[in-house]
């Protein structure tokens, strides 16, 4: 019995120090997250979300009307990025 109860301390032991070393790799991680974190610019996505809050309020005020004058924009434009504009440079 005292063999068994041995290799159990082993064992546990092992697994105490996987634990462990997965832990400081975790922190390690966590470290450098919390590194690139702390760089990032908070003027900049302010200026970010202030901009994306001013499209939306844009996009709101745009009536079906004018909705529908951009999608028939955008599919005109569409069309002529299908056009073939390779023969214009030629000289007849």
């Amino acid at each position: 019995m005292g063999a068994e109860m041995d290799r159990l301390e082993i064992a546990v032991e092992a697994q105490a120090s996987k634990a462990n070393q997965q832990l400081d790799l975790m922190i390690k991680r966590l470290s450098r997250v919390a590194g690139a974190l702390t760089g990032i610019e908070s003027r900049g996505l302010s200026e970010l979300s202030g901009g994306v809050r001013n499209l939306g309020s844009a996009v709101k005020t745009m009536d079906a009307t004018k909705t529908a004058e951009i999608s028939k924009m955008a599919r005109q434009l569409s069309r002529l990025t299908k056009v073939d504009l390779s023969s214009l440079g030629k000289v007849v």
